[in-house]
């Protein structure tokens, strides 16, 4: 399963996306369907949602950006049984750095398209949390810094009108 996750779409990956039940999607009801499974931490799943909602869109859509965000970090650290023993469904620790990496550089591309301060604060959220997550508190502590001065600036802005 771990080969499935790389940064580029694998021919399986591409073929997988053209299916008839991704192919015909709009690329709102793409990224609903991506969404859902993402929710039911079917997250390797919902990854061809999410490229054909790009695809669609020429990567202008923010939604589909972080839902990648949150697909490829779902994966880099989902764990799977096999024979009585739990280990990550990613084997490779520098394949799961890699989707790290990419999950990050959507965040990034999120965070350019979208227009709310609301939605970029929660961006700027999730990035620490998986800083946290991953055992890099000061990074974890700047991100949170910065969502929080989204959301004063936001606050402040809303208090002049």
């Amino acid at each position: 399963m771990w080969w499935r996750l790389s940064l580029e779409p694998s021919h399986e990956d591409s073929h997988r996306s053209s299916a008839p039940e991704v192919a015909g999607l709009l690329p709102l009801h793409a990224c609903q369907t991506g969404l859902r499974l993402v929710q039911d931490s079917a997250f390797v799943e919902s990854l061809p949602y999410f490229r054909r909602a790009l695809q669609q869109t020429s990567g202008r859509m923010w939604q589909a950006h972080f839902g990648l965000f949150c697909a490829l970090a779902g994966a880099t650290l989902q764990d799977e049984r096999h024979l009585g023993y739990v280990h990550p469904t990613t084997r490779s620790s520098y394949e799961r750095m890699r989707m790290l990496r990419e999950a990050l550089s959507h965040l990034d591309s999120a965070e350019v398209f979208a227009k709310h301060p609301h939605d970029i604060a929660m961006f700027r959220r999730n990035r620490a949390q998986l800083m946290k997550t991953w055992g890099l508190g000061w990074d974890a502590f700047v991100n949170y810094s910065r969502a929080e001065e989204v959301e004063l600036l936001r606050d402040h802005t809303r208090g002049r009108d």
